[in-house]
């Protein structure tokens, strides 16, 4: 029987990491990455960055991407609202049990590092 993270372990175990500290460079992030069998070269992804605005541009994006018939997974931080808000397909919350399955893949390949 496979144990999958439950939303609210998703959430401590988040919350738990925050105080680790910051480990400068990409090293760690490309061995996990890698771990996880590069999942990003096979996304194509729309980076916003800057001070403002972002929410409202990723939201424009979303929508120009979905009217176009796109599936559009969206990522915002931070959080608006609910935590479950973070995490957005074709601008609705990701359901608790995709968090937990996902969070538990990613979990066990950071402790297997």
């Amino acid at each position: 029987m496979v144990i999958i993270m439950e939303y609210n372990e998703v959430n401590n175990y988040i919350q738990s990491l925050r105080g680790r500290g910051i480990v400068l460079g990409l090293d760690d992030m490309k061995k996990l990455l890698k771990k996880l069998n590069n999942p990003e070269s096979k996304l194509n992804i729309v980076h916003i960055a800057g001070t403002n605005g972002k929410g409202s541009v990723g939201a424009y994006i979303s929508s120009v991407l979905q009217c176009s018939q796109k599936k559009v997974a969206r990522f915002v931080s931070p959080c608006v609202g609910e935590y479950e808000n973070t995490f957005l397909i074709n601008s609705k919350p990701v359901a608790h049990d995709v968090i937990g399955r996902c969070a538990d893949v990613v979990k066990k390949a950071i402790d297997e590092l």
